[in-house]
């Protein structure tokens, strides 16, 4: 009798098409226990009377691959041009990577979202993608104009810290594109010599936060089959799986150290898991001109929502029920992480809070609050490695 399969012998490859067709997926994305492969075969049924009770065999109609795989998050050096495995999972849920820049030195006067940053013995600006605090040795910076050097800095006038040269290469930012430009990605499920292919794909992606537990991005996954030989779902194997022995663990942040901002109130007391859904639309694009009944997958647009649980705070910290009931938004900011290279920031301009309900647990009283991300042009969220 042979050997079952074992489901820790799987592994995950995605790759960013840059046409229409499969394109071999070679970036490997480390997934964690509790994935599913469940490939989608709508059967049809026949309602022929035949004048007996039995049932004519079904047919088999559309048919496209679904998967659900969980992921770690952790980083990589991005002054060495690394990108963060879960590159490929941000580009397929509509968004689009760049390296970005920090100015060296050190911080004496807290800096906000949107401050403008100036050297004082030169003419050279940029604006504060993030807060910076008292203490950090990097501003991290876009809208840069003119070189930065060994010089004090300055915000609307007056000193917040100096610098020690110019910008470095020190983030990977991610953006919202037009759904027009969503990339499709390809994928390759391995399992213990057996595989799942498919492309034209897209998903969505929800990241959750435990308090002091590793931050995981739950995707969920549909693509084109890839036709292998005729066989539409699964390739038979035994097949060579890939080498990924040059695989480095790069060891994930636990949701401690963090930081939670919401309206620039710093003194919030963040308990409860962290919860960013992406919410992208992913639709089957039907075409009767494909022989599996399926163009593509495609992301129309998104609605993403951002949940999280704080102590009640006191009416002059933060009046969440007047921002609840009134029309305002709120900037929210929240950091995973605390160490160089294994750090990601959330920024959301406008969260426009949409629930809150009160809790309470070991005597202490709670709030649970969610929010829906909003924009304007494709502004709802950004995200950054650090």
């Amino acid at each position: 009798m042979a050997s079952p399969k074992s489901s820790d012998v799987t592994k995950l490859f995605l790759k960013v098409q840059t046409g229409a067709t499969f394109e071999t997926p070679d970036v490997f994305i480390p997934i964690s226990e509790g994935f599913s492969n469940n490939p989608t075969v709508e059967s049809i049924a026949r309602t022929v009377l035949t004048g007996t009770g039995s049932n004519l065999a079904p047919v088999t109609g559309q048919r496209f691959v679904a998967m659900s795989l969980p992921h770690e998050v952790s980083g990589v050096d991005y002054s060495n041009s690394e990108v963060p495995f879960i590159d490929p999972v941000l580009q397929g849920v509509g968004m689009v990577g760049a390296f970005g820049s920090a100015i060296p030195g050190t911080v004496t006067v807290n800096i906000e979202i949107g401050d403008v940053i100036t050297g004082v013995t030169s003419t050279e600006t940029a604006v504060a993608v993030i807060p910076a605090r008292i203490g950090d040795t990097f501003i991290y910076v876009d809208t840069i104009s003119g070189a930065f050097q060994a010089e004090v800095l300055n915000v609307s006038g007056s000193p917040v810290g100096t610098a020690t040269g110019d910008v470095e290469q020190q983030s990977r930012e991610y953006t919202y594109v037009a759904a027009s430009a969503i990339k499709n990605l390809s994928v390759r499920l391995e399992e213990d010599l057996q595989k799942t292919e498919g492309y034209g794909g897209n998903l969505t992606v929800t990241l959750e936060a435990p308090a002091s537990q590793i931050l995981t991005a739950s995707m969920e996954l549909q693509a084109k089959f890839n036709q292998i030989a005729n066989e539409d779902v699964y390739r038979k194997g035994p097949f060579a799986m890939t080498d990924t022995s040059s695989f480095v663990d790069k060891q994930p942040a636990v949701f401690d150290c963090a930081r939670f901002e919401i309206d620039g109130v710093q003194d919030l007391v963040a308990a409860g898991t962290f919860n960013l859904d992406f919410a992208a639309n992913v639709q089957v694009r039907p075409n009767v001109n494909q022989c599996d009944g399926v163009e593509s997958i495609f992301i129309p647009n998104r609605e993403p929502t951002f949940s999280f649980r704080i102590e009640q705070p006191l009416n002059t910290d933060w009046e969440y029920y007047q921002t609840w009931v009134g029309t305002t938004t709120s900037l929210g900011y929240w950091r995973y992480g605390d160490t160089q290279y294994n750090t990601m920031h959330i920024i959301m301009p406008a969260l426009k809070i949409t629930g809150v309900a009160t809790a309470t647990e070991n005597k202490i009283s709670y709030v649970d609050i969610t929010c829906s991300l909003t924009g304007i042009s494709d502004d709802d969220l950004k995200i950054l490695f650090t």
